[in-house]
């Protein structure tokens, strides 16, 4: 995957800009018709998870197969509703439905869960039915009290898929059969790149902030804020 905001002059194998996820048979210099992937092997945290229906391994997994099926309401409401909204429904719905060719034809494995920024990193990859294997990661937070759901604030496929959605369908709409996109498509997708960004990584760039202020003070005294330092966990001003 490309860092943030580097989607100018994207050339992705797949038709109508779906990013791929079972890798470039050109790029990867592996020939698709022969090579059989082996799934990585999940780390002992990965396997306690997948066998918990309601974490947040599970809820990746059930991401991915609502994906494969088309199940668009489902796959909206696993995310968090904040960062749907900052795209826009119809431009989030429509980025799904374009990833479900691929992700027909390639499973999803879990690799190992992290604890980060009060929520859970998921590093997962791709295994398509022949070809190479591409890696992924989801960040998850819980939301509610009592009856906890998790919910996606990050990945890696809507970081990239949107941009080039909202860039393929500007520029279908100017002129569909340009070779180069023009400066109107990518300034769409730059501004709905931010703007996914900002939703998905503002909270937790707060989270992470704080805790690394908490942990600058050498004694154990509480701050003029009121955040106690010395080794306690941060107070935000964000809640998940």
């Amino acid at each position: 995957m490309r860092g943030f905001g580097d989607l100018r002059g994207t050339v992705l194998c797949v038709a109508a800009l779906v990013i791929p996820l079972g890798g470039c048979a050109a790029d990867s210099g592996v020939d698709p018709a022969t090579s059989k992937p082996t799934p990585s092997k999940p780390t002992a945290a990965a396997r306690q998870q997948l066998a918990d229906p309601n974490s947040a391994a599970s809820t990746v997994m059930q991401f991915w197969g609502s994906v494969q099926r088309g199940a668009l309401p489902l796959t909206l409401s696993l995310y968090d509703p904040r960062v749907v909204s900052a795209v826009g429904v119809p431009t989030f719905a429509g980025m799904l439905a374009q990833q479900r060719p691929a992700a027909e034809l390639a499973q999803l494995n879990v690799v190992d869960v992290e604890g980060v920024a009060r929520g859970e990193l998921i590093t997962a990859e791709t295994v398509p039915k022949a070809g190479p294997k591409v890696n992924h990661s989801f960040f998850l937070r819980p939301r509610g009290r009592r009856n906890v759901r998790w919910r996606i604030l990050y990945d890696t496929i809507s970081a990239a898929a949107i941009p080039a959605y909202v860039q393929d369908q500007t520029q279908r709409s100017i002129n569909p059969t340009a070779q180069t996109p023009s400066r109107a498509a990518l300034a769409a997708a730059d501004r709905v790149g931010e703007a996914y960004r900002r939703a998905s990584l503002v909270p937790v760039s707060v989270v992470v902030g704080a805790q690394g202020s908490a942990t600058a003070p050498a004694s154990g005294t509480a701050t003029g804020s009121g955040t106690a330092t010395g080794g306690s966990r941060a107070r935000t001003t964000t809640t998940p």
